[in-house]
């Protein structure tokens, strides 16, 4: 892996989990819900279409409809008939088992900690947007504290969580500027070990 860009998933605090007495209620309650809504469900395309079911979580306003729309569509399929030809009903393309696989309990606890991303052995970044209800003001600091000087920390001005929706050029001109910079000079990984630039293999 050359390099790793952490997308306005961000490095919380463990106060915030970690020395709350409700907080594997909390969890858990999230999972069950999780799994609720994950399982399949049909529906007609008389009656709704995807772009009426369609939410963002967290909600952004702010996003262009046409946009919405886009996403919306190629997110569902219609189903088939007996005899193959196309029904009136349509699913999401999701997964159902989604919510069993993987989910926030397991990021806080074994993926979201600075420890872990400090110990990365590859080059690491971090980009979110500016209005980010899941990176707030608290996560901001906290990232730049425990991360150091050799993680950049970068925000994309007036975006939301789901930045790539809002302001899709700011965040190309990010990662593109990363690359750049990963690809031009050295870097350092989060405990300060030397890699070499990506255009120099290893020998």
């Amino acid at each position: 892996i050359g390099g790793l860009i952490i997308f306005d998933g961000g490095v919380p605090h463990p106060f915030r989990w970690q020395y709350r007495a409700n907080t594997m209620e909390i969890f858990e309650r999230m999972k069950s819900k999780e799994s609720k809504r994950r399982q399949r469900r049909e529906y007609s395309i008389t009656e709704c279409t995807p772009k009426d079911r369609l939410t963002l979580a967290p909600p952004q306003p702010g996003v262009p409809p046409y946009v919405l729309e886009h996403i919306a569509n190629t997110s569902a399929r219609m189903l088939k008939n007996k005899d193959g030809s196309l029904s009136e009903k349509w699913v999401w393309k999701v997964d159902p088992n989604y919510g069993r696989k993987a989910g926030f309990p397991e990021y806080v606890n074994k993926i979201g900690l600075p420890e872990v991303v400090l110990n990365f052995q590859t080059r690491v970044a971090v980009v979110f947007g500016e209005h980010s209800i899941v990176v707030g003001k608290s996560t901001r600091q906290y990232m730049r504290h425990v991360l150091g000087e050799n993680i950049p920390v970068i925000t994309i001005p007036a975006a939301g969580h789901h930045c790539f929706l809002d302001q899709p050029l700011a965040c190309v001109a990010a990662f593109r500027s990363i690359f750049a910079e990963w690809n031009r000079s050295s870097t350092l990984t989060g405990t300060g070990k030397l890699l070499p630039r990506l255009g120099i293999r290893a020998t």
